[in-house]
């Protein structure tokens, strides 16, 4: 227990005095969510405390007792209402019989609000305690309405006033309990709700509740800039009902109404930047002045990996006049700018030629693709525009844009875009679809477009004949929806047609006479349809179209040829006589049939343009000697001339071939000319492929090793491995000649020795030693400079002979080889004492290097040379040069051996 002051209430006028009152009671204390006794002699409570009754005339009190006695158990601000509960006991009770609870600011010295309390609410804890009158009735619950305008702020002290008065407005006598001052929270509380983006319009809802709000009526919400560090706008905002905060913290007094909610307008936000929301509690109208403010965490109203994708699906320009474009455009920023805009944009003036405003349209494909991206689902567009604005030759792009901006092109305000890659009116095509020749005159059909009509607005189709102009026709387009949907990005494709009949007079029809007719299609800025500077022309050819053409089918039968086709020409009704023609591929004539009504001018079912149904004919035509193994061709003739000459026009038949080209014959295969009908010799390149056929000569062994004419050989075509001019060849089992540069290479017929060295009378040409004319033919390799046995090819060949040459009494000399690679003659000789020394056979392929024999004599002999008639070769052994033109071989010279392998000729 310990000495406690009182304070004592009095109404002076219109003022409060306060009078203190000393008296012994226990220490007092406030909560605000659970009683607190104050010390452990206060009554505990119980669950009767809600028991309400009035006072008893209980006798059994201590009527002694002058204590003042109380608690406040706990206190709660409810929006402009305190609602606290407790217990005052007293005897003083027993003469004011009137109760009341006094909320009371001791900062400013005035009363908040009292409310008076018509029950009691039983508390016999407290009667346990304290034995004065009426203290099991001496509790109380009630809600005090407040006037905060009497309060300074969220920082005023504030108690509750308990009071027993003897009047019914609580004045004149009375004995009041005072708690201590209430701790005010003055914490901020809040709640940002949502922070959302759509329809370019930022919605802000949330809460925030705070003692703060005392005194200060406005409230504003603030939209700040936290990257850039400024305000961005602010209003004042209602107080919204926020029953579910006032349950959480039922001690703040706004909370039931501390909810928020607002629009700002997002158009001149910065989709990188962070913001912030404030919310303001102020006394100000402006948001300044006195105030308490919460900063929700910065949020940005687009994420920071942002989708941004597009696709141009057309760009059609096939209508004259009129642009359409199709395609879609996703962004994460499209609840950002909510504006969307659709402009085609000029990159080569670098300019805009026109925008439109739209609406999306729905793409499931696109929202399958982009399923986390805002509005994928409608983010197609397809727009048409009216102009004729576009200009040949220039890029253009299609730019769809979402924009914060509602007016104009969206420009003004936070936007972003997605840039088609450009397209470039650059393109032009036609199609001549039909030309024939009708009683109406030339009849064409077809279509033709370009991007340069945009200002060559004059068509035109012009005919030529061998490049030059016949006549002209000004056009007048049509509508071909298929072309406009192949070339959707070409101006005009879709009214790109025409059908027209063009006169031609005889004069023009006689110029048409065999040659090759064309269309050009012409737009042309010059109204007449020619070219002048500065008014250009977009011209466009037609394939040729013959004034002279026929087909012909032509077969060999036996002796026979029968040939069946037709024939038509411009010109051909002034040439009455018909011919077949049987010439040869060099053009030579065999001879020439007249034709008549029996096997011309028959019906014909051909599609030709001419359109002449009378134009077949057919023939059998006999095959003479002269025409065997040529190529034939047949001509039929259109002619003004009884004899087939005169002016003529002449259609020529495919060739047709008499036994030529290759054939079977003496057990080979032969090729014969189809020009001149003879047997191919040498090489030749036929479709592509080079063969070598024989000229019929052949080495002869016996007597003389002569090269001799075979006319089974004439015009053999060589197969299997062969030498040709020097090189060697696989011409396989087809002829066709396959190089094996692998075996042209050269050697020395004694390797380990290499070149070595040379007496003097050993070495090729002209020599002091002791020689018939002073000539050595050859090049002498002896055992002593050259050591070894084995003899080595020096290059490649077929083996012509292997033989013998005797002295004049008939005995053998020695043995010798030659090997002929179709340039020069290899002869091996006087190293060889037998036949059993030489290795190889005629007929055998060698190459460089390989053994041909081996040398049991005391030197070999290398002689090399152009002509292979070894027989005369060899009588001529002294004879730096020789010719004889009665020899096939014409002419024959010995080189240097070991000049032509040093240096590998």
């Amino acid at each position: 227990m310990e000495n406690k002051k009182h304070f004592k209430l009095y109404k002076s006028g219109k003022k409060w005095i306060v009078a203190t009152i000393t008296t012994i009671a226990i220490s007092t204390g406030v909560v605000f969510s659970e009683n607190v006794l104050a010390d452990t002699q206060q009554p505990q409570s119980t669950g009767q405390v809600q028991k309400i009754n009035n006072p008893t005339n209980d006798q059994t009190y201590d009527h002694q007792d002058k204590g003042n006695y109380g608690y406040l158990d706990q206190a709660n601000f409810n929006d402009d209402q305190l609602q606290v509960t407790g217990w005052q006991a007293t005897n003083q009770s027993l003469d004011e019989q009137n109760r009341f609870v006094i909320a009371y600011d001791s900062t400013t010295n005035k009363e908040l609000g009292r409310s008076k309390i018509i029950n009691n609410v039983t508390r016999p804890d407290v009667a346990k305690v304290h034995n004065v009158y009426n203290a099991a009735n001496s509790g109380y619950n009630s809600n005090i309405k407040l006037n905060t305008k009497n309060m300074q702020d969220e920082n005023d002290s504030i108690q509750v006033v308990s009071r027993y008065s003897n009047t019914q407005t609580g004045e004149r006598q009375h004995t009041d309990w005072w708690s201590q001052p209430i701790a005010i929270d003055k914490s901020n509380y809040g709640s940002l709700d949502q922070f959302q983006v759509q329809n370019g319009q930022l919605s802000v809802a949330g809460w925030h509740a705070t003692n703060g709000s005392i005194n200060r009526d406005h409230h504003f919400l603030i939209l700040f800039d936290q990257t850039a560090d400024h305000e961005i706008s602010r209003q004042e905002v209602k107080k919204v009902a926020r029953p579910d905060v006032i349950r959480v913290y039922p001690n703040i007094m706004n909370a039931d109404n501390s909810g928020f909610k607002a629009i700002f307008n997002v158009a001149n936000l910065d989709p990188n930047h962070q913001y912030q929301i404030l919310s303001r509690y102020s006394n100000a109208a402006n948001g300044e002045g006195s105030y308490v403010t919460e900063w929700f965490a910065p949020r940005r109203i687009a994420s920071v990996n942002r989708v941004n994708e597009g696709w141009l699906d057309s760009f059609n320009i096939s209508e004259p006049g009129q642009l359409t474009v199709a395609g879609w455009h996703a962004s994460d920023l499209s609840n950002v700018a909510s504006n969307r805009f659709i402009i085609i944009f000029d990159r080569t003036a670098n300019r805009q030629v026109a925008s439109m405003k739209i609406n999306g349209i729905a793409r499931p494909d696109v929202a399958k693709a982009y399923p986390h991206v805002l509005n994928a689902e409608n983010a197609g567009f397809n727009v048409t525009f009216n102009l004729n604005s576009l200009q040949p030759g220039h890029q253009y792009s299609v730019v769809s844009r979402y924009s914060a901006d509602p007016n104009g092109n969206g420009n003004d305000g936070q936007h972003i875009d997605f840039w088609s890659s450009p397209v470039t009116l650059n393109q032009t095509a036609s199609y001549v679809d039909q030309v024939k020749m009708t009683d109406q005159g030339l009849h064409v059909q077809g279509w033709m477009a370009s991007d340069n009509s945009l200002v060559q607005q004059n068509p035109y189709l012009i005919v030529l004949f061998n490049g030059k102009e016949i006549t002209r026709q000004k056009l007048s387009l049509t509508g071909r929806p298929d072309v406009g949907r192949v070339y959707p990005e070409m101006y005009g494709s879709a009214k790109s047609g025409f059908s027209t009949d063009i006169k031609l007079s005889t004069d023009q029809l006689n110029k048409l006479v065999n040659g090759n007719l064309q269309i050009l299609l012409r737009f042309s800025t010059a109204t007449d349809g020619n070219p002048y500077p500065n008014q250009g022309v977009t011209d466009q050819l037609s394939s040729n179209y013959s004034t002279n053409m026929g087909n012909a089918n032509i077969s060999l039968n036996g002796n026979n040829i029968n040939i069946k086709g037709w024939h038509e020409a411009i010109g051909e009704n002034s040439r009455p006589y018909q011919y077949l023609i049987v010439v040869g591929l060099d053009g030579h004539e065999f001879y020439r049939v007249k034709l008549d009504n029996t096997n011309s001018n028959l019906n014909s079912s051909n599609t030709s343009w001419l359109n002449n149904n009378k134009s077949s004919f057919a023939a059998t035509l006999p095959v003479s000697a002269a025409m065997n193994h040529r190529g034939i061709k047949v001509i039929h003739r259109y002619t003004d001339d009884a004899n087939g000459n005169g002016n003529y026009l002449d259609f020529w038949s495919p060739q047709i071939d008499i036994n030529d080209g290759f054939q079977s014959l003496n057990g080979g295969t032969v090729y014969y000319d189809p020009v001149s009908g003879q047997l191919a010799t040498g090489w030749r390149t036929i479709n592509g492929n080079r063969y070598y056929f024989s000229d019929g000569y052949e080495c002869q062994p016996d007597p003389d090793d002569l090269w001799v004419y075979n006319d089974q050989l004439h015009g053999q075509m060589y197969t299997g491995i062969n030498w040709v001019d020097g090189h060697c060849y696989n011409f396989g089992n087809d002829g066709i000649a396959r190089a094996l540069p692998q075996n042209d290479g050269w050697s020395w017929p004694f390797p380990q020795s290499g070149e070595g060295w040379h007496y003097q009378g050993q070495k090729f040409g002209y020599t002091s030693n002791i020689r018939k004319n002073g000539y050595h033919d050859g090049l002498d390799f002896g055992t002593q400079d050259h050591p070894g046995s084995a003899v080595h090819a020096v290059h490649g060949g077929r083996v012509l002979d292997v033989n013998t040459v005797r002295d004049n009494n008939g005995q053998t000399m020695w043995w010798f080889t030659t090997i002929w690679d179709g340039r020069f003659l290899y002869v091996y000789q006087e190293a060889f004492s037998n036949r059993n020394k030489i290795t190889v056979k005629p007929n055998d392929i060698i190459y460089a290097g390989q053994v041909i024999g081996y040398r049991d004599k005391d030197h070999l002999h290398l002689g090399i040379n152009t002509s292979p008639n070894y027989g005369v070769d060899l009588k001529n052994s002294f004879v730096p040069s020789w010719s004889d033109s009665s020899k096939a071989t014409g002419h024959g010279e010995w080189i240097d051996p070991e000049w032509a392998i040093m240096n590998r000729i």
